[in-house]
């Protein structure tokens, strides 16, 4: 009987290439060359509101997260495999050059019609005051883009470099953050019959660390606390 051999599916293919990526990220590159690194930092949930839609309680919220590493983020669409796109991260370098590493997947997002990169965020909702089992949003995706300067740091750009959503080159410049409004299709927690009382939202970029960084941990998430209501959803305390 001849062996037949297992057909891997784009998940399994996936996550040996992002294996190998790592391993060899430490390789590649030019020799004695210093990487200019991203470093993402999520702001705390803005803009949050109660809103009733299609018979559903939403828990809506901006969301914005900026670099402020010495390098862009950058992420390049590879090869396509059952209808994701292979996405690598260009990591440039003091010495003018620069390494690629292999960083997710690239999928067409129907509600917002243009292409979104996999695992760039994840939203949760923590109960503090109430018993509940919490939330997590579904929406985990972005267009990621220059959208607003937030600061001068060194090597920021005067204007948006990374301005379009399309298969081949989505970023984030130094000092620049992409920013999701309120009011974008899945920028929300589904509350409807969640107790009222205190809540965290939180905001994590890059969950599952695929991203080469500067820092990672704590440095990728922020906090707010809300109080849910009858009257709506206001914030209680410090943002982090």
């Amino acid at each position: 009987m001849l062996f037949q051999p297992k057909r891997e599916t784009a998940a399994t293919v996936m996550a040996r290439w992002l294996l190998v990526g790592i391993l060899c990220a430490s390789a590649a590159g030019t020799a004695g060359a210093a990487d200019l690194l991203p470093n993402l930092k999520p702001y705390p949930a803005s803009d949050i509101r109660v809103s009733y839609e299609n018979g559903r309680k939403l828990l809506r919220f901006t969301a914005t997260t900026w670099n402020n590493g010495q390098g862009p983020l950058e992420l390049r669409g590879g090869e396509k495999i059952e209808g994701k796109q292979v996405v690598r991260q260009r990591i440039f370098q003091d010495t003018g050059t620069y390494r690629d590493v292999l960083a997710g997947t690239f999928t067409w997002h129907e509600a917002h019609q243009h292409i979104h990169f996999d695992g760039f965020a994840r939203y949760d909702l923590k109960p503090v005051t109430v018993s509940s089992s919490g939330k997590s949003s579904e929406k985990t995706t972005f267009c990621v883009m220059d959208v607003s300067r937030i600061a001068r740091l060194p090597g920021a750009p005067k204007k948006a470099r990374y301005r379009t959503c399309d298969t081949q080159v989505q970023g984030m410049s130094v000092g620049w953050a992409d920013i999701y409004r309120y009011y974008l299709a899945g920028q929300y927690f589904d509350i409807t019959g969640t107790p009222y009382g205190d809540y965290d939202i939180q905001i994590t970029a890059d969950p599952n660390q695929r991203l080469v960084e500067s820092q990672e941990g704590s440095d990728n998430v922020s906090v707010v606390r809300v109080r849910i209501s009858d009257g709506g959803a206001t914030v209680v305390s410090p943002t982090s």
